[in-house]
């Protein structure tokens, strides 16, 4: 971020219904909102020249201030016109609005009642809350001291300054020990949130999100849970205790600051916690940045395996159909787009004979090295018995390169059949990883993989067991 004070800036302000210049947006030392924190405020991003979701942040902002009991002077029409105004004033294209109401100076003490009420808006450019870098390999956390306050000792459904003040005293002790931001508790000793984001947990491919009852249902938060359920993963709310992380393959902070940013580590005397950011928290961070019309970003993950980084760096968006026509034209004259029908049949033409297979029935999904070459793989779907065939009966669905559209848009495949993320890694992996550490000489074939073996942790690692005996 800019290391340009903000109180010597070139620009505007919007001042008590009038455009100033930045230098000249001041106030006096006896003001009731420094003394007694009698203010609210929104932290609002522009993505190409307009804030994304402004009606809510308008909204919220009006709300803060009567639950602090008083009324901002200016109507949801007057907000919009005013941030149109600044953002234009101010040539922003992809920045920061600021909104913030007070109680002014007309009286010192705890009461102030008779005191005017002020409204200020400020926009600058910020690109980023965190540095590409942590956001790409996932933030550093550290536990925080202070916790959020029960909603009987504080207004916690406002947007209230002095709430913000254990934010501060715990991101700076994070930051003092190496950390981008520290996760807070509540006064129960639950999850809550970060210092200014609500945190998302991904346990079994779902997505779990402490339940809002003592903090900000936050805007960005409400934003995720959206294109998450869009995309048919579940979304659970509910207490969430902090041994709970152990449970948890990927870690990722909401906030329209943060945006939707991956969590790496959270260190301190509650609990070590190492995640890797993957395909859900991609997918909910590309979802996103397409939501508020940002460009996509390619995200390097580091070092794995080939067929794994391509899995979790990159996917594609194309359709069910258009995933399937890819996967089955490498192999087989398609005369038909393969489609899911709307009672779960899965229907793929081989030439001129069609197939169709149940959906409910495909228990898994593996792929395996293609004669072709090594960046080609085959992928192929275990079929439940009661389709006919073995107990679990391979189905071919095609050849595919894993820098190819579909190969880079598997992970919404899997989810369009149900099969677990975690099952695609560990198969996903045999095909490109030795078996114990034999290059070359030691290859099993997926296809022979055992799918009752199979379990949800994909970093156990594989071993013999795990295959069917071949003769």
């Amino acid at each position: 971020m800019s290391v340009i004070p903000f109180d010597d800036r070139d620009g505007f302000i919007w001042y008590d219904g009038r455009l100033v210049p930045w230098r000249d947006a001041k106030l006096h030392v006896l003001n009731h909102g420094l003394h007694y924190a009698s203010c609210v405020f929104e932290g609002e991003r522009v993505y190409n020249g307009r804030v994304f979701r402004l009606e809510d942040h308008n909204e919220r902002l009006l709300n803060s201030a009567r639950i602090l009991g008083f009324e901002v002077p200016a109507s949801m029409d007057d907000l919009a016109k005013a941030t149109e105004e600044l953002i234009s004033s101010n040539k922003i294209v992809d920045g920061y609005v600021r909104p913030i109401a007070w109680r002014g100076a007309e009286q010192m003490g705890v009461s102030a009642q008779a005191s005017k009420i002020h409204l200020a808006l400020a926009a600058w450019d910020w690109p980023a809350y965190f540095s590409p870098e942590a956001r790409a390999k996932g933030i550093r956390m550290h536990w925080a001291k202070w916790a959020r306050p029960a909603p009987n000792t504080a207004p916690t459904n406002a947007k209230a300054a002095g709430l913000y003040m254990i934010c501060t005293l715990s991101k700076h002790m994070a930051e003092a020990e190496g950390c981008d931001d520290a996760l807070m508790l509540d006064w129960r000793g639950r999850l809550a949130e970060g210092t200014g984001a609500n945190i998302f947990l991904v346990i079994n491919d779902e997505l779990h999100t402490p339940t809002p009852d003592c903090f900000l249902n936050g805007i960005t938060r409400q934003t995720v849970i959206g294109l998450a359920r869009k995309r048919g993963i579940k979304v659970v709310e509910r207490a969430i205790m902090p041994d709970e992380l152990a449970k948890a393959t990927e870690v990722f902070l909401t906030g329209s600051a943060a945006e939707v940013t991956p969590v790496g580590e959270i260190i301190g005397e509650i609990g070590h916690y190492r995640f890797t950011p993957g395909t859900i928290c991609q997918m909910m961070w590309e979802d996103y940045d397409g939501a508020v019309g940002k460009k996509k970003e390619v995200i390097d993950y580091g070092e794995e395996p080939g067929l794994v980084k391509a899995i979790r760096r990159q996917f594609g968006r194309p359709s069910y159909a258009e995933m399937l026509q890819s996967a089955v034209k490498n192999r087989y004259d398609v005369t038909d787009t393969p489609s899911l029908s709307a009672n779960g049949m899965l229907t793929v033409w081989h030439g001129a004979q069609k197939e169709e297979i149940p959906v409910a029935k495909i228990e898994s999904v593996s792929f395996s090295p293609a004669p072709e070459g090594r960046s080609k793989v085959d992928m192929f779907a275990f079929v439940n018995a009661d389709h006919g065939g073995s107990q679990y009966e391979p189905r071919y669905m095609g050849t595919m390169d894993i820098n190819d559209r579909f190969f880079l848009g598997t992970e919404g495949l899997m989810r369009g059949i149900g099969i677990s993320i975690s099952k695609l890694y560990r198969t996903a992996k045999l095909a490109e990883e030795p078996i114990d550490g034999h290059l070359d000489t030691v290859r099993e074939d997926p296809r022979n993989l055992d799918p009752a073996k199979q379990d949800d942790d994909p970093t156990r690692p594989v071993e013999k067991s795990d295959f069917r005996a071949t003769g």
